[in-house]
């Protein structure tokens, strides 16, 4: 039994990530990604929800254990996670993490049309990314001190229905 599309939000806690990491063979000496990932304690039924929420997104993304106390549901492919993203445009967040999505959203456009590698689509995710609750590294903040943050988009909760069969 799969779970229903109108209910996902409610058991789902989305993080998403933009991801900078150091690669001295890169022209811009970091790799850029961004990743949806869950998280839960470990144990059967957690293992069994995240199991129906890789099935509800069609088989994409993996599940591990970190830390040996939690497991992970993680999906990182563009292709895979165009299809995270059209769940949440659907049923959208009612949360401050909607602002965050779209944040997330802004990153994965620049990514998707390759411009993350130029220098200023490189920029612009920075920008993106120092906005974030864990914002930029130490290492990206040396090498890139001229980074201006994006204005947050404003949450406001919205009042559309969001079961919408």
């Amino acid at each position: 039994m799969g779970l229903p599309a109108r209910q996902i939000n409610a058991i789902l806690v989305l993080k998403q990530t933009i991801r900078a990491r150091a690669n001295p063979r890169s022209r811009i000496g970091f790799n850029l990604s961004i990743v949806y990932s869950l998280g839960a304690q470990i144990n059967p039924l957690n293992l069994k929800l995240l199991e129906l929420v890789k099935e509800y997104f069609h088989g994409e993304g993996s599940i591990s254990v970190s830390g040996g106390n939690m497991y992970f549901y993680e999906v990182s492919s563009i292709k895979a996670l165009v299809k995270v993203r059209e769940h949440f445009e659907l049923y959208p967040l009612q949360s401050t993490k909607y602002v965050y999505f779209k944040l997330w959203c802004q990153a994965m456009d620049i990514i998707e049309k390759r411009e993350h590698l130029t220098d200023i689509g490189f920029k612009d995710i920075l920008a993106i990314k120092s906005v974030f609750k864990r914002g930029l590294s130490l290492a990206l903040c040396e090498a890139y001190p001229d980074i201006i943050p994006r204005t947050k988009p404003v949450f406001v909760p919205s009042i559309i229905k969001l079961d919408h069969n």
